[in-house]
């Protein structure tokens, strides 16, 4: 962990021990919050059922109504572009995500000012690459930010094996998706290549804690900060990217 609200990571790409983590870039768009929990079956076919998975989906009032494309969420005409690299088991993220993150929604996204885009890393265990397929899967069927903002507040202790097929049935049912090519997507391998690429765009980015954010506007970038870095920065950030 960290001192700062941050979690340093190392990640291994091509066999060398590479530094991944968080990052944000801004682009204009669109964000919300109330509490409620979802009950779900298991659909296990085993003689005695799996108990019933319970999931707390206060979250999604944050993001509802809001257009999704892909791991993009926001208005597509929005120019900044908040990209943010994160590990879904990290801690720190997931209280960025159900904190300041929802304030930076509803003052940057909702207005149509930016554009949120999620880059998922898989650096602390196996639950974070369980997580991740999860969230490629879902983005498939523009869904993503659904399952993040559920991942996040569900979020257990880090690969404490959190990452079940309960969870993603309840999660993938209360999001609309078809629960069993979710579970599915938990072990396959389909969306490796596409993980090992983000972790490779992320070193380039030279980024070492998680979260870490930046605003990008054509091909500019502003860096904001590690941490839980307040909503008024980001907007000091779009300045400065698009400016000049």
């Amino acid at each position: 962990m960290n001192m700062n609200g941050t979690r340093l990571v190392v990640a291994v790409l091509g066999g060398a021990a590479t530094v991944a983590l968080t990052l944000i870039v801004i682009s204009l768009a669109t964000g919300g919050g109330d509490s409620t929990t979802t009950t779900v079956a298991s659909t296990a076919t085993s003689t005695t059922p799996e108990p019933p998975t319970q999931i707390e989906t206060a979250s999604l009032a944050a993001i509802r109504g809001l257009a999704q494309h892909g791991f993009v969420l926001g208005s597509a005409s929005a120019k900044p572009l908040i990209v943010e690299y994160a590990d879904l088991q990290c801690p720190f993220c997931a209280d960025y995500s159900t904190g300041t993150q929802h304030e930076v929604i509803d003052r940057y996204v909702k207005p149509g000012t930016a554009r949120l885009e999620f880059r998922g890393l898989s650096f602390i265990g196996e639950d974070s690459t369980r997580a991740l397929r999860f969230v490629h899967a879902a983005a498939a069927k523009n869904k993503a930010w659904n399952v993040i903002e559920l991942l996040y507040e569900n979020q257990g202790e880090e690969n404490s094996g959190w990452v079940t097929d309960g969870l993603v049935r309840a999660i993938a049912t209360e999001v609309g998706l078809d629960p069993a090519p979710m579970v599915g997507s938990l072990t396959s391998t389909a969306f490796d290549a596409a993980i090992a690429r983000t972790n490779a765009q992320a070193q380039a980015d030279d980024v070492g804690a998680t979260p870490s954010h930046y605003v990008v506007v054509d091909g500019r970038s502003a860096f904001i900060g590690k941490g839980d870095v307040g909503a008024d920065e980001f907007a000091a950030a779009i300045e400065t990217a698009t400016s000049g």
